[in-house]
C-alpha cells in the first residue's frame, strides 16, 4: 500500500479508499483515449512532411502544443466534475 492510500485509509475510511481506487484511473483512461485519437489524426500529416525537416518540425511542435492544450482542458474538466462523478453514483438514496 502506498503512503497516500494509507493516509486516505487512516484519515477517512475504507469506503473512501475504495472510491479513490475507482476514481483514480478515470484521468488515465481519458488520456489514453485522447492520445490514441491524436496519434491517428496526426500520423498521416507527419508522414507527408517526413522528408522536409523544416515543415516536420513545425507540424510536430504544433501537434504537441495542440495536444497539450487539449489535455489541459480535459484535465480541468475532469477536475471540475470530480466531486459529481464520485458522489452521485455512490450516494445513499
Amino acid at each position: 500500500m502506498r503512503s497516500h492510500q494509507l493516509a486516505i485509509l487512516i484519515l477517512m475510511s475504507d469506503g473512501a479508499l475504495g472510491l479513490y481506487f475507482m476514481a483514480a484511473p478515470i484521468p488515465k483512461i481519458a488520456i489514453i483515449a485522447v492520445s490514441g485519437s491524436l496519434t491517428r489524426a496526426t500520423f498521416p500529416t507527419l508522414t507527408l512532411v517526413v522528408d522536409k525537416a523544416d515543415q516536420l518540425r513545425g507540424v510536430y511542435l504544433s501537434a504537441v502544443a495542440d495536444s497539450m492544450g487539449l489535455m489541459a482542458l480535459i484535465s480541468l474538466g475532469l477536475a471540475s466534475l470530480a466531486l459529481l462523478m464520485t458522489v452521485v453514483p455512490f450516494r445513499d438514496s
